[in-house]
């Protein structure tokens, strides 16, 4: 699945036409069919058809399914990254 919104709020407050992809998950069975990439794909078809200019999307660089790898692969670059910090007690 692929889960593609656009934020016309963000879009107006910073003066872009931007569309998200996310929430993008294969079912284990269906990994390595390159299934994910033509969801993905379609999406930023869509997303182009409804007059967004670019697209987005949020990923754990550590993915172990290769996330990281297919976005590149697909075009989308890194504007910023971050870092979440945990503590167990």
């Amino acid at each position: 699945m692929v889960r593609s919104f656009i934020d016309t709020a963000q879009n107006a407050e910073h003066g872009s036409q931007r569309g998200w992809t996310e929430a993008i998950s294969t079912s284990r069975r269906w990994r390595r069919r390159g299934l994910a990439k033509a969801l993905i794909v379609e999406s930023i078809r869509e997303l182009s058809a409804r007059g967004m200019t670019d697209v987005a999307l949020g990923v754990h660089t550590e993915n172990p399914n290769g996330a990281f790898d297919l976005y590149t692969g697909l075009g989308y670059e890194v504007i910023s990254t971050w870092t979440t910090f945990r503590k167990p007690f």
